[in-house]
């Protein structure tokens, strides 16, 4: 299972990143959109409704961190964890069956 998850997760991030590139040849610079804007572009009253929740706070902070990252970023690292959450489980439970 976590195989399928990392494949679709990177198949994210390479949709994203060949999106940035398109965008970037056809504007002759360099274009990356941010999951803010990806976000804004889908649902933007979500996106404000998430903000009010969370305020200026400790939790707003890292959202609003997160949502600078480039629309390929959030992928590769939620696959980078999973693979390393992965290799620990299979270190100290050997013998159970992962797929």
């Amino acid at each position: 299972m976590s195989r399928i998850i990392v494949f679709v997760l990177w198949a994210l991030a390479l949709a994203g990143l060949g999106r940035d590139g398109v965008a970037s040849a056809q504007s002759g610079h360099v274009e990356i959109m941010s999951l803010g804007d990806l976000w804004q572009t889908i649902h933007a009253d979500s996106l404000i409704a998430v903000h009010d929740f969370l305020g200026h706070g400790f939790g707003g902070a890292i959202v609003a961190g997160i949502l600078d990252w480039p629309i390929w970023g959030l992928p590769l690292v939620l696959s980078f964890f999973v693979i390393v959450v992965r290799s620990i489980f299979r270190t100290f439970y050997p013998k159970v069956k992962l797929s």
